[in-house]
């Protein structure tokens, strides 16, 4: 955010009262917080349940399969067990040349057998047995249940058995199918049927058929799909419908409308723990399905799309509900904890008029214990001191015009300083004295630039040039205990760099460096450009410092040495380096005892015109 944004909407806050500000931010710091919240966590939790639902409802339909599974299995194995039955063996070999009274024999035979084996299980309802020729004898079977096929069907579901050869088989049946009753009973049923081959021989002696009623089946998941407000069906892989809840048990032994919309739907096409989506008659269902083991059917699980948002709503409201509880909640508390702040606040702003209004004995109250009392505590010692100081006003502003009136008789015109000087080495230089007038003149040219105490720029010629002077000033001084010389390149002689850049470097190389020694000092001024910087490097022989003192060399504020020319030192050119180009550049320390120091200096190039390079 820029600083004049910033700005314009805290200029805007100001213009209303606090305990708005103070409302407004907590429904910006937590109302709108917890409002996104609400609605992330709306989406999260609706991902949630809507998994948690998916591997409910997904482990319910594996329960219902798994029960189908187990049903279908016994009555497969049944089939198998009764066809090779004595008593189903018997009355198929030869059934043509059987005459009505063994005929009857043999179903006496074969009901007191199925009585035995189903008297504690009704799951077989009928029993019909077919010759290859198309001759049947109802074999088991009280008479309301009592059935028979006819018709195309027959002769289909015959000619299948016989390619089947002994394979087993099952279909749904209805009154479309030619399923007929010789008494009123289910309009549907589920037949397990298969060839009835000879112990021995293996000839197909004819074919069983096993009527299951359909409720065996839709018993298992009916409870589960009413009080889930589902559709559940079971369709054969030609999508016949098997059995079903609702509405559509009508459909039973009949091809489903959409079962080729139902059939498309892979586990591919699903992420994982969603439901997959499917349009069925115009409506949007989520859907689930389980193929069974042994057999092509399927088991389909559909609830309309509506239904499951309504439970997922429903488990998800509760927290949106609570965290709208939480939200007034937290108003009254802020609007409690805002009078708490404002009314001491106000009474503050009420004894600061009074004040300004005159009423300098106003007194605020400090009987609280929060940053508010502290204030109106500097207000109430404020007061006193203002009263205090009004006493001694008069008394400090004669001492300040006697202090003012001192401070200039003690001040001294580096100007008349200067033209001073000028006439001395005019002096000197009419009676030949040339050192006095060689060091003078270096005096006028140091004092000159030191009069220019802004932070303009100058050449890189003119800075060596004060450093020339001040050199020739401590040559004297020093009676030529040091050498220097000055390796600067011509190209760099018009970039512009600071005033008092390099002497106070120099300076502090000929004081701490130089004076110090036993021996004859050199120095080495170097100048140069390193792509888009400047770089120059004072070095001395001198007596060398550790990091330590190096260190402490450029945290110092100001330099105190009389022997210096002002109080301007490294640190301040360092300093003043960083706060005109950047903390990237200054001043670096390189040196070691008794041998040498170099100090660079890093500054970026800038032309003559003012430009950066």
């Amino acid at each position: 955010m820029s600083g004049a944004l910033l700005s314009s909407i805290i200029s805007i806050l100001r213009r209303r009262r606090i305990f708005m500000r103070l409302l407004l931010m907590f429904l910006l710091a937590t109302f709108l917080p917890l409002f996104l919240f609400s609605i992330w966590s709306y989406r999260s939790n609706s991902r949630l349940m809507r998994e948690k639902i998916y591997v409910s409802y997904n482990e319910m339909l594996e329960q219902i399969s798994g029960e189908l599974e187990q049903k279908i299995r016994k009555i497969r194995n049944d089939l198998i067990e009764i066809s090779y039955m004595t008593e189903f063996q018997n009355v198929l070999d030869g059934f043509e040349n059987k005459n009505a009274r063994e005929l009857n024999l043999a179903k006496l035979q074969i009901t007191e057998a199925m009585s035995r084996k189903y008297a504690f299980d009704n799951i077989v309802s009928g029993i019909l047995l077919y010759t290859p020729e198309g001759k049947h004898l109802d074999a088991y079977g009280v008479e309301v249940n009592n059935f028979n096929l006819s018709g195309e069907f027959k002769t289909q579901l015959l000619a299948e058995l016989q390619e089947l050869n002994g394979r087993s088989t099952f279909c749904a049946v209805n009154r479309s199918d030619e399923y007929e009753n010789a008494f009123p009973g289910p309009d549907c049923a589920i037949l397990a049927a298969k060839a009835v081959k000879h112990t021995k021989s293996g000839k197909i002696l004819g074919y069983l058929l096993l009527q299951i009623d359909e409720s065996q089946l839709s018993d298992i998941f009916l409870d589960a799909a009413r009080s889930l407000g589902a559709r559940i069906l079971i369709l054969d892989g030609n999508g016949a419908v098997i059995s079903a809840s609702g509405e559509d048990h009508r459909l039973v032994g009949e091809t489903f409308p959409e079962h080729e919309t139902l059939k498309s739907l892979q586990p591919a096409d699903n992420p994982e723990n969603e439901f997959l989506r499917v349009t069925l008659e115009g409506e949007k269902y989520e859907t689930l399905f389980h193929n069974l083991d042994y057999l092509d059917w399927t088991v389909y699980f559909l609830t309309e799309e509506e239904n499951l948002r309504a439970q997922v709503f429903s488990s998800v409201g509760q927290l949106l509900k609570t965290l709208a509880v939480c939200v007034l909640f937290g108003i009254l508390v802020t609007f409690v904890f805002t009078l708490s702040i404002v009314s001491p606040l106000r009474q503050i702003a009420d004894g600061m008029e009074q004040f300004e209004k005159g009423n300098l004995a106003v007194v605020l109250d400090e009987s609280g214990k929060d940053e508010i009392t502290k204030l109106a505590s500097q207000f109430n010692k404020m007061t006193r001191e203002i009263n205090v100081l009004m006493e001694t006003e008069k008394d400090s502003e004669k001492q300040k015009r006697i202090l003012e009136i001192q401070a200039l008789q003690a001040q001294i015109n580096p100007h008349f300083l200067s033209n001073t000087l000028n006439t001395v080495s005019y002096i000197a230089q009419i009676r030949k004295e040339e050192t006095i007038h060689q060091m003078l003149n270096a005096i006028i040219e140091l004092l000159r630039e030191s009069m220019k105490n802004d932070d303009s720029l100058h050449p890189v010629r003119e800075e060596l040039e004060a450093v020339r002077n001040y050199i020739t000033i401590q040559d004297y001084r020093l009676m030529g205990k040091f050498t220097m010389d000055t390796d600067v390149e011509e190209e760099i002689m018009g970039c512009m760099v600071p005033r008092f850049l390099l002497q106070p470097v120099i300076e502090n190389a000929v004081i701490h460096g130089i004076e110090p020694l036993n021996r004859r000092g050199h120095i080495l001024l170097s100048g140069f450009r390193s792509g888009d910087r400047l770089i120059f490097q004072v070095t001395d022989n001198g007596v060398g410092m550790d990091k330590a003192q190096a260190e402490k060399l450029l945290q110092e504020s100001a330099n105190r040495e009389k022997n210096r020319f002002s109080g301007m030192g490294v640190s301040n050119v360092d300093k003043r380096i960083k706060l005109l180009f950047g903390p990237e550049f200054g001043l670096a320390f390189e040196s070691e005892p008794d041998t040498y120091t170099t100090v660079t200096l890093t500054l970026p190039v800038r032309e003559e015109t003012g430009g950066t390079a």
